[in-house]
Order: C-alpha cells, then sequence, then structure tokens
C-alpha cells in the first residue's frame, strides 16, 4: 500500500519535529518558569500525542475530500446602521490549522499549489495580521453578513469567466487586477469618474437585484486575485450604499471580518458561485479581507488556493453620482 505507507512516513516525520522541539524547550530550562513557556510545552505535548495517534489508527483510513458547501449561512438581514447589536457571542473558529488532517493523495493538475510551498516566505505584513488575530476573539458573524452558496450555475460561471478572459485587465493595485464598470473609484486620489461599459454584467445584474435592498447597481468591481495575493482589510468607501454585494468565480478563499474595535473577528469560507452580501452593522463596522496565503484551513481540511475572480456589485449614494 504506496499511500499508506506515505502517510506512515509523514506522521513519523510530525513526531520526530514535536519531539525535537520539545527537547529543545526542556534542555533550555531557564525557560520554563514562565507561563508562556508551560504553554508552549503543553501545546508541544497536544502535538506528540495528535501525531502518535495519527500512528495507531487502522489502515484503512480514506481519502479526505473537501465538503461540500452549507445549504445556507445566513446571519441577519436586519439594516443597522449604528452599532445596536454588538453582543456576539464566541464560536469556534474553522480556519484554525491545528489539527489539520494532511492531504495523503495526489492531487489532479488543477489542484496543485500554483506556489511552491518551500519558496513561499510570508510577508511581513501577513505575519504582523496573523499576530493580530491571535489576540482576538472568534465570535459568531455579525449582523448583517448574509451567504447564499450557489448563487449562480456552472453555466453561468463559465460564461463570466469565458468573458473576463477576452478582458484587458487594469494594474491599479500591487495585489490584484482589476476592472471597473459603471463608475471607476481611483484607489490613490479617491476620485469617482466613469467606468467601463457594462457589456455582458446584465443578466447577472437582474439575477442580483431582488437581494439589493431596493437599491440600483450602478458599479461592478472585478477583482483576480493569484496567490499568495490577498485583500487588505477594508470598509468599503462611504460613496458606495448597502448591499455589498461578492460574488466568487473560480476560487475559493476565506474571508476574514474584524470588528473597528480590534477585539473581534469572525471567518467565513468563500465558495465558488457563491453570493456574498454584506449589509447593516457588518457594512458600517467589520473590516473584510482575505489574508495572504497560498491555502486555507477550513474544518480541518488544508485547502489549496486558486486564482479567484470575484464580482463585487455596489449602489453609489446619489450624492456622489451626480456630475458623472
Amino acid at each position: 500500500m504506496p499511500a499508506r505507507k506515505k502517510e506512515l512516513l509523514v506522521m513519523d516525520l510530525e513526531v520526530n519535529e514535536a519531539d525535537r522541539e520539545l527537547v529543545a524547550i526542556i534542555d533550555a530550562g531557564a525557560k520554563l518558569g514562565s507561563r508562556d513557556a508551560i504553554l508552549s510545552l503543553q501545546e508541544l505535548e497536544r502535538r506528540v500525542l495528535d501525531a502518535v495517534e495519527k500512528l495507531n489508527v487502522q489502515d484503512n483510513l480514506k481519502e479526505w475530500v473537501v465538503e461540500p458547501p452549507p445549504t445556507q449561512e445566513e446571519v441577519s438581514q436586519d439594516h443597522v446602521p449604528a452599532e445596536a447589536k454588538s453582543d456576539l457571542k464566541e464560536t469556534k473558529n474553522h480556519a484554525l490549522r491545528a489539527g489539520c488532517r494532511i492531504n495523503t493523495y495526489a492531487p489532479p493538475v488543477e489542484d496543485k499549489y500554483l506556489v511552491n510551498p518551500p519558496m513561499y516566505i510570508p510577508s511581513p505584513k501577513a505575519l504582523e495580521w496573523a499576530a493580530r488575530l491571535e489576540n482576538m476573539t472568534h465570535v459568531e458573524a455579525p449582523p448583517g453578513l448574509i451567504y447564499i452558496p450557489n448563487f449562480t450555475t456552472e453555466k453561468e460561471e463559465e460564461q463570466l469567466l469565458a468573458w473576463a478572459n477576452t478582458l484587458n485587465w487594469d494594474h491599479e493595485v500591487s495585489t490584484r487586477d482589476t476592472i471597473q464598470f459603471g463608475h471607476h473609484f481611483n484607489y490613490h486620489t479617491r476620485e469617482i469618474t466613469k467606468g467601463r461599459p457594462w457589456g455582458n454584467l446584465d443578466t447577472l445584474k437582474d439575477k442580483l437585484a431582488p437581494h439589493m435592498m431596493g437599491r440600483t447597481i450602478d458599479e461592478c468591481l472585478v477583482n483576480r486575485i493569484r496567490p499568495p495575493n490577498g485583500h487588505g482589510a477594508h470598509i468599503d468607501h462611504e460613496a458606495f450604499d448597502e448591499p455589498v454585494a461578492i460574488i466568487g468565480t473560480h476560487g475559493e478563499v476565506n474571508f476574514v471580518f474584524h470588528h473597528r474595535d480590534g477585539r473581534r473577528f469572525h471567518v467565513i469560507r468563500s465558495q465558488r458561485r457563491s453570493l456574498l452580501l454584506i449589509t447593516g452593522e457588518a457594512h458600517y463596522h467589520w473590516y473584510h479581507s482575505i489574508p495572504e496565503g497560498i491555502d486555507d484551513a477550513w474544518k480541518g481540511r488544508i485547502i489549496l488556493r486558486k486564482t479567484r475572480i470575484s464580482w463585487t456589485m455596489r449602489a453609489m449614494l446619489q450624492s456622489y453620482c451626480d456630475g458623472l
């Protein structure tokens, strides 16, 4: 059983690595009196036990597959401009890497890493962001965050991607390529001018209209993000009304929402063909971002990232539309 043998070798390496770190901490001696050192020791002990447990499992382990999308994850449709619903309960963070299973099967070509893991070095900003999240509490989704899986069909996604491949992309942002239809928002001057003609987006606009809270869609931002790039934390410019509607295609990714107070955050998985609506409190008081990385942890799995093309539909406040 070559696959099983490979799996056991990987697990044995995990045990050896954890053991070496454990011995190093014990040899340090003087540090064991600190609380942080003791916590580190306990974490390493847990890792050793987890790795040993993997070695003792039966030989009939099955290959893991990514779980299908949830039926729906709708938190709230309330429109709450003022921060009136901030008492959110602490919940489990499904994006934790600790305890994630190893992918032991040979992935198809299209699922291989776009960036070779040994060659990937996280940027200082990425490390700083990860450290900040460790000091926050993961809570339930903020009011006004609505997730609808399978919003578009496979055929609709295929048509959007085929059309996107015929377009000339702008390179106004270093970490992603963009196209702006309807209106154009200048990321440097904050100036709003006319964007490109709508092209083939009328069908998508009509399908999205019932979810737009009566607002008229007059701007579409298309982002193309290749790993390991992400999207910086931000709250959409005040010119854009709620809701912000984000449709993901081709690639899947974890979205991180964190509150203005810097103490709470929530992670949600944006799967391909899904719709993410940001309204109310989530729109006005929570930053959203896509962390830098070449893969994502989700519900005990490590999922490789692909190039992601998202379609963000927004309505602009009338005061900003005058004169355009």
